[in-house]
């Protein structure tokens, strides 16, 4: 996953050694120098390091000793705090009309960031030469790296940089920097999984590591998150509520959240179990943060397009257009749909009307029933057939020709290359996704499929779970077969949010049959 590097600073920097961190800066570390990887990276040893990183300076307030809301209230009045000043903090520490630390943070991190350069000026240039990055990158001083090596490095007294910052540059800081600076302190990166989202308010995330949840004011990342979305964030405590401190700009499908989670706790001995805040404090956040690059990455490469169709072909897409009479369009349609393979004619945009040609059977996917050659848009005066390679084209056109003899005029062509599919794919995942148009008729038809194939697939043996079936696999928690029927349930919820309201299958039916409930 890391390289040598990069897994001996990570490791070695938890014991809070400055000169171990400037020897690997200096290239000069060397195997034998090394404490061994299990004492180094188990979760009591790195326990034990946090602990002694936190005592070795002033404490930082702890905002996770604040009273909860079912906590007696601290004003002394004998109530729960939910039923008394709860309210009153919570308006206090929230401004209504921007976000909470929006405007805050990018000042704080860039001071920080500079402050840290001018301080640990070698850990710093062994941090960018390891992670490829630099910390002032055009001057803003924002990121990834900047708050990782604000808040998870230690300077030589083993204390956090953000926390010698603190102590020699407090007096400069407002009341609400300073608060501010203590709740990044307090909090940890780790691996945060979307459980609900709340248009323009926020979302609930729990932290698959330590098990925690948080309810994020965030309303700009809602805009595209969805369930069981993976972040690798750094969620910060303000009073009673949180926020994003920091987060990747790489969002993981669940299937990729979960390789990432494995790869850490097997590279941080960290066990199945809940781990404590304490040990993700620090270092290990770089370790987590390159698995998760590294995993995105991959995930980008698999989602590349593929540049041949199901026949083998080149991917071109092709687009003949066809012009004709006007008067002679009921004309065209008529001997469009007698066509063989020609499915039921339906409404398209601006009126006009969509035929799609198919063929029996399927050259790669045997448990198809067909394959779409093309689709035709019949206008008011011309008919545009769109294929994606070339040998398509000419069959499409072979059959048009035949079928449509005397109607159609010669053809002009236009194609789009994969290069440019790619290069438009890419502007529209810059521009985040956007909703699909579909019809009523389309979503009910979508929606009762879904019901269909899902109302019997709890009783169907599959390879994905060991030859089990969902029923069966759901019956016993201790085999990889149940954990993997979960991952399978939290896909179909992933996929489910990006599909239209409409259409949309509750995957809770699934979880109720099987007794799964999240």
């Amino acid at each position: 996953m890391a390289d040598p590097d990069t897994r001996r600073l990570c490791v070695r920097s938890v014991s809070g050694s400055h000169e171990s961190l400037v020897a690997d800066a200096a290239g000069g570390a060397s195997p034998a120098a090394l404490p061994g990887d299990r004492q180094g990276a188990s979760e009591a040893g790195l326990k034990a390091r946090a602990a002694q990183r936190y005592d070795s300076g002033p404490l930082v307030e702890s905002l996770v000793d604040k009273p909860t809301r079912t906590d007696p209230c601290p004003c002394g009045s004998g109530r729960k705090y939910k039923s008394c000043c709860w309210a009153d903090h919570a308006a206090a520490a929230v401004p209504t009309q921007t976000l909470p630390g929006g405007d805050l943070d990018p000042q704080l991190a860039q001071r920080i960031a500079r402050w840290v350069t001018q301080q640990a000026p070698v850990m710093v240039a062994g941090v960018e030469r390891v992670l490829g990055t630099e910390l002032l990158a055009s001057g803003e001083g924002l990121g990834l790296l900047a708050n990782l090596v604000a808040y998870d490095l230690d300077g030589e007294d083993g204390a956090p940089l953000a926390v010698r910052f603190r102590e020699s540059q407090g007096h400069l800081l407002d009341p609400e920097e300073r608060r501010y600076l203590d709740a990044q302190i307090e909090a940890w990166f780790s691996i945060w999984e979307v459980l609900s989202v709340e248009p323009g308010q926020g979302f609930r995330a729990r932290d698959l590591l330590t098990g925690e949840e948080r309810a994020v004011r965030e309303r700009s990342a809602t805009e595209t998150l969805k369930v069981r979305d993976g972040l690798f964030a750094r969620i910060v405590r303000r009073g009673v509520a949180e926020t994003l401190g920091c987060c990747s700009p790489h969002v993981l499908s669940p299937r990729d959240t979960q390789e990432v989670v494995e790869t850490v706790r097997r590279d941080l001995k960290l066990g199945r179990g809940r781990v404590d805040p304490a040990v993700l404090r620090g270092p290990p956040s770089i370790l987590i943060m390159i698995a998760w690059d590294k995993q995105a990455e991959l995930a980008a490469r698999e989602r590349m397009p593929l540049m041949q169709n199901t026949d083998g072909d080149d991917l071109l897409l092709v687009t003949d257009r066809f012009a004709f009479d006007p008067p002679r369009r009921a004309e065209v349609l008529r001997a469009l749909s007698r066509l063989r393979g020609a499915e039921t004619p339906e409404p398209g945009p601006a009126g006009s009307v969509v035929v799609v040609l198919t063929r029996p059977g399927n050259a790669q996917r045997k448990d198809w029933d067909n394959t779409v050659v093309a689709h035709v848009q019949v206008a008011a005066d011309h008919l545009a057939v769109e294929t994606n390679s070339l040998q398509r084209a000419q069959s499409a056109g072979e059959s048009i020709g035949r079928g449509l003899r005397g109607l159609l005029a010669e053809p002009s062509r236009k194609t789009r290359s994969a290069d440019e599919l790619l290069a438009q794919a890419k502007r529209a995942g810059q521009e985040g996704p956007r909703p699909r148009a579909t019809s009523p008729e389309q979503d009910r038809i979508a929606l009762e499929f879904k019901r269909r194939h899902y109302g019997t697939w709890p009783d169907h043996p599959l390879p994905a779970l060991e030859g089990l079936t969902p029923r069966e696999a759901a019956g016993n928690r201790r085999r990889r077969a149940y954990r993997d029927l979960e991952l399978l349930l939290k896909e179909f919820e992933h996929h489910e949010a990006g599909e239209p309201e409409a259409s949309r299958f509750d995957v809770g039916i699934l979880r109720r049959e099987l007794g799964m409930e999240a």
